[in-house]
């Protein structure tokens, strides 16, 4: 197993040497792609090669993440963004190898003399010490110092360790500025290096053998990060239940049904009272004599109505003195949904 490289990107970048390292060859061999996939120890270099370093040196942590990476080889993964393109192309291997070549003196150095102190809380900013005039201060071996000013947290490395093998931290903002001539040359031999590799018969095997032994380590079982999100979802969808209805019954509104009386016609009940009610008399608002009920003689009267209340009112009354609403009724009703 290999190191970590998730924190190579950014002016802080250093590697997690918990373990060996790759040599510098075993990364040309793996751009040439000639290592051999039979064996373990050159297989494990090649995934995390593929898997690790470079996604995050290459800065496509995005365009061959994981979601790209897990499914796909090298050769073969396309730019999400752009699938007429290549996700990694051969300059830009070639150039993951150089980054590893020039810096990896400086990422041992900052992991074994610096992290453990400053990497949490300051910047990483490599260069060269000014000179103060002083010589008794000049005199002093100062491999970095600490720069707080104006609120800023700095760590200035002096320490040759931290230079590039190719490169050069203070030579300005111009084109190809910070790359030495040297590091030219290299770049465009490892481009060479890379398109043999690409064309050789040993690619497709190489890294087939290493998708799928990282697409075993991390439980990948389709063919892309699309299908792999739609097995998920089928996997963890609840079991249907096994019984016998097919659809669900969802109340919708369940409100009080109110009572309705029956229509109430003027005049007794051989002239359609329905209700057996007694005969009202509009002219004075007063009932008359009721007819008299078990066998006793009397007069039952009717209570007078309100000035505003009307017969329709108080025939739209029931004995719980709701208002009845426009005669609908109002059961309770349901709708039908698939389960």
């Amino acid at each position: 197993m290999y190191p970590d490289v998730h924190n190579l990107r950014g002016s802080r970048a250093s590697i997690p040497f918990d373990m060996e390292t790759p040599d510098v060859d075993l990364l040309k061999q793996c751009l040439k792609h000639t290592l051999d996939s039979t064996n373990e120890e050159d297989l494990q270099v090649f995934n995390w090669y593929m898997d690790k370093y470079l996604p995050y040196t290459t800065g496509l942590a995005v365009t061959f993440g994981p979601t790209v990476c897990h499914y796909s080889t090298i050769s073969e993964a396309l730019d999400p963004n752009d699938p007429n393109e290549k996700a990694i192309t051969i300059k830009t291997e070639a150039f993951a190898v150089l980054i590893y070549k020039n810096n990896l003196t400086k990422w041992k150095y900052y992991h074994e003399s610096l992290d453990d102190t400053y990497a949490k809380n300051y910047k990483y900013m490599p260069c060269n010490r000014k000179p103060t005039g002083d010589p008794a201060k000049e005199a002093q071996v100062l491999e970095y110092e600490v720069d707080e000013t104006d609120g800023a947290s700095i760590l200035r490395i002096y320490s040759k360790k931290a230079r590039g093998k190719y490169t050069q931290s203070d030579c300005g903002q111009s084109r190809c500025g910070g790359w030495n001539r040297q590091g030219m040359v290299r770049y465009n031999q490892l481009c060479e290096l890379a398109l043999q590799g690409r064309q050789s018969a040993n690619c497709t095997v190489l890294e087939r053998a290493s998708l799928d032994a990282v697409g075993k380590k991390y439980g990948k079982k389709a063919n892309s990060h699309y299908e792999e999100r739609l097995q998920r979802r089928n996997r963890d969808a609840p079991a249907p239940v096994e019984d016998d209805f097919t659809t669900l019954r969802l109340p919708v509104r369940n409100r009080l049904r109110t009572a309705r009386l029956p229509a109430i016609t003027n005049g007794g009940s051989s002239n359609g009272n329905t209700a057996g009610l007694p005969p009202i008399n509009y002219g004075n608002l007063t009932s008359p004599t009721a007819p008299s009920r078990q066998g006793r003689s009397g007069s039952e009267k009717m209570p007078a109505l309100g000035g505003n209340t009307t017969m329709a009112s108080y025939a739209n009354r029931n004995d719980t003195g709701l208002e009845d609403n426009n005669n609908e009724d109002y059961d309770e009703h349901y709708e039908e949904a698939e389960v």
